[in-house]
């Protein structure tokens, strides 16, 4: 689920350089919208999963923190890309790097339960 999540994510941003269509922007929208319900998915269960639900809501809340950091860091990567290079299109391809790699690896990881609270 991870690996497809991220893919999608990649293929998203690669898509999004080359919108030129309404089929392009349909597939585009579709790709995120896929991206999105696998992330609640695995949100839902991943968690409670390998921590434990004891401190459930501090993970939870530490994890939002980050996603909202890194929302709010997105805007500035972007902006500074077109300055630098005139165009998303450099920026969107770099950025999807990073998640197409990590899906790439995480199809070979063997995910286990690392640790659970012993009153669980």
């Amino acid at each position: 689920m991870l690996s497809a999540r991220l893919g999608l994510l990649g293929l998203a941003l690669l898509l999004a350089a080359r919108v030129n269509s309404p089929e392009l922007m349909l597939t585009y929208g579709v790709l995120l919208g896929l991206m999105q319900g696998t992330n609640g998915v695995l949100q839902a269960g991943v968690y409670a999963y390998y921590f434990g639900r004891a401190h459930l809501g501090s993970i939870s809340g530490f994890a939002a923190t980050l996603m909202v950091a890194d929302t709010a860091m997105g805007p500035l990567l972007f902006a500074l890309g077109f300055e630098r290079f005139g165009s998303y299109t450099l920026t969107l391809a770099l950025s999807s790097l990073l998640p197409l790699a990590i899906a790439l690896v995480a199809l070979g990881l063997e995910l286990r339960q690392q640790w659970r609270s012993a009153k669980e």
